[in-house]
């Protein structure tokens, strides 16, 4: 065990000399200082106070942090918090492999499938990172926008939540929702993972996960394709919102969040059978 976590620490500090691995946290600082100046224009503004209000709640209380946080990673992570994921899981196995490092580690006692497992973990552990980084960063942007304090309203049309919380509830909502959310993401970046185990370039492996979570979404907004709904990962990811409903919703969380984990095993052991079957020696 000593010696896994060993590797997975060199793991770590690959993937942390690869300048593309902090693409995703400059660009969301950028994005959420821009859809702060957004959310508080007066069409957004006049737009939200009437859903506000509309459930008798005060516009000035509820259009809080808590508020703007919460819409700031509803409406980014999935996609482009995906983009990023994409890029650096489709580098993860690749780009070694366009290197010719893995000849180098094939000549050492050491399976592939450790090799790949250490790989996704480390690849985990960037996605859990990432998401924590863009919640709480959000949480800051709220903060020195609105103020420490206020209600927390929830708007979440697709899947049917709209709440309000005092800041007490809505702040242990939001920090409790954000292992979800990670996990949600997790799915995005087990497909990249697996794309980058064929023999394709990095760049082409990222652009195959975003290929797929794109034609996810267009699929799932066409109103014809209902039979598509419970096969997409998109749905299933989307679950998360529903942790701030008012009772959670806990057999639903439990049902999308196993579906998830099954497609990330899945996306893992196509990698690795996938992996398996090359030659690094010749």
């Amino acid at each position: 065990m000593i010696l896994f976590l060993r590797q997975l620490w060199g793991e770590l500090v690959k993937m942390s000399a690869r300048k593309r691995t902090y693409v995703g946290f400059g660009a969301f600082l950028g994005l959420e200082a821009g859809l702060v100046w957004i959310l508080n224009t007066p069409p957004a503004r006049r737009h939200f106070q009437r859903l506000i209000e509309s459930g008798g709640f005060d516009f000035t209380d509820y259009w809080s942090m808590l508020s703007l946080s919460f819409l700031i990673i509803s409406w980014t992570v999935f996609l482009l918090g995906g983009i990023y994921l994409a890029l650096v899981m489709g580098d993860i196995v690749a780009k070694e492999t366009e290197e010719g490092s893995f000849r180098l580690l094939m000549s050492r006692p050491v399976s592939r499938l450790r090799i790949l497992a250490l790989k996704f973990c480390a690849g985990t552990i960037y996605t859990f990172a990432l998401i924590f980084f863009i919640g709480l960063t959000s949480l800051a942007a709220g903060a020195l926008n609105r103020g420490w304090g206020g209600g927390m309203f929830i708007w979440a049309p697709e899947q049917g939540v709209f709440e309000m919380y005092p800041f007490a509830d809505g702040l242990l909502r939001y920090l409790g929702g954000l292992p979800l959310l990670a996990l949600s993401t997790l799915t995005t970046a087990s497909v990249a993972f697996m794309f980058s185990c064929f023999k394709i370039k990095p760049a082409t492996a990222a652009i195959m996960a975003v290929t797929v979570s794109i034609v996810d979404m267009i699929l799932l907004a066409l109103p014809f394709a209902t039979g598509y709904k419970e096969f997409s990962l998109l749905n299933h990811m989307a679950v998360y919102a529903k942790f701030f409903a008012n009772p959670i919703p806990w057999a639903q969380l439990v049902k999308d969040y196993t579906f998830l984990l099954g497609v990330d095993a899945t996306c893992f052991i196509i990698g690795w059978l996938a992996f398996q079957s090359r030659d690094f020696k010749s």
